[in-house]
């Protein structure tokens, strides 16, 4: 009885130990919240992947950190169809479900009461406020379209505006060099011209993608020496221009499968530190394959490969965008197949 006491008053210890060193570890946006029971491999995905209007007839994936005077897009009572932009051709097919969220920001060219004062009936003909009708395409077919709320502006970019309008669960499938398409329609009844904001870090204007958008593929692959390399496929649909930052950590050797999480390890169990691939190779589906050379040999045990990517197109005042944690057993060298002894009985047997 005293012994399985014991056991459970361990049980519970290594639990919380290991609760405790997931809360205070940094998690960034994914969620790495996890006790592990075995071998294999989880991926902890962003909340948001973003694109941002880039100019005219762009988006891009790189997160503006610039603040100030934004750049901006003019319109007036007279504007109708205001912006038609694209994404970079995706590289790799993919099929997004999710939910789809457009973010713009939006003032007057010059600050004052104008359209409050010349708004007497809000939503009504008579009205002088703003709102953006937006369409997405992918690939060329309409897969959202919907109006933001509607808003009377009365500053410029120092207090700007920001209009919403989102959709849930949304799919369309991408295919090798298919584009994003973004549509902005405005109608805007007020006497002072207005202006879409972009590239700036608060006015940010974007398509927020929630859902999957990567398809990573991490393997440590040990011979029987004990010789180790790390394999990993980034999976990124936009290419690997979208990864900013990568570092892999190897560690081990750990006493159980509930130890093997991100940035778990004491320095004499941390193997091997990487960031840029010591090599790269093209794969299945012309996806890249990076590779690393683990230092030394493993032993015989439990071994942990830890993941951490930087995207450009996400905050990077938030650390890990993207965990990837792969859990291994690293066997021990084979057994020979019979003693000394067994072979001198057969070389007699052989030769006769």
């Amino acid at each position: 009885m005293n012994d399985a006491r014991h056991s459970s008053v361990s049980a519970i210890l290594i639990a919380v130990l290991v609760l405790t060193m997931l809360a205070g570890s940094v998690t960034a946006k994914p969620d790495t919240m996890e006790i592990p029971e075995n071998e294999g491999t989880s991926i902890f995905q962003p909340a948001n992947r973003n694109l941002f209007l880039q100019n005219e007839t762009s988006m891009d994936l790189i997160y503006p950190l610039d603040s100030g005077q934004p750049p901006a897009f003019g319109f007036n009572r007279f504007t109708n169809q205001l912006l038609s932009v694209d994404s970079a051709p995706v590289e790799h097919a993919t099929k997004f479900e999710g939910n789809l969220t457009v973010r713009l920001f939006a003032g007057l060219s010059l600050d004052g009461p104008t359209c409050r004062l010349t708004n007497p009936v809000p939503g009504s003909p008579a009205d002088a406020q703003t709102q953006f009708t937006v369409r997405v395409l992918a690939g060329g077919a309409q897969v959202f379209q919907n109006t933001t709320n509607r808003v009377t502006m009365e500053f410029d970019w120092t207090q700007p505006e920001e209009f919403v309008t989102s959709a849930w669960n949304v799919n369309f499938t991408l295919s090798q060099g298919d584009v994003i398409t973004l549509e902005i329609d405005v109608e805007h009844n007020c006497l002072i011209d207005g202006q879409l904001y972009f590239d700036r870090y608060e006015t940010a204007s974007r398509i927020e993608l929630n859902g999957q958008m990567l398809a990573p593929e991490l393997d440590l692959k040990v011979d029987q020496n004990g010789a180790a390399r790390v394999e990993f496929i980034p999976g990124t649909i936009w290419g690997d221009s979208s990864i900013d930052l990568t570092v892999v950590e190897v560690a081990g050797v750990y006493n159980s499968w509930a130890e093997t999480v991100h940035g778990n390890w004491q320095e004499e169990q941390r193997l091997s530190h990487f960031e840029d691939p010591q090599s790269t190779r093209v794969g299945e589906g012309n996806q890249s394959v990076w590779v690393w050379s683990v230092n030394g040999t493993l032993e015989p045990g439990i071994h942990m490969v830890s993941i951490c990517m930087t995207m450009t197109d996400i905050d990077p005042n938030e650390d890990c965008h993207v965990v990837i944690v792969h859990r291994t057993m690293v066997e021990g060298p084979p057994e020979p197949l019979a003693g000394t002894g067994f072979l001198l009985i057969l070389i007699p047997l052989i030769t006769v």
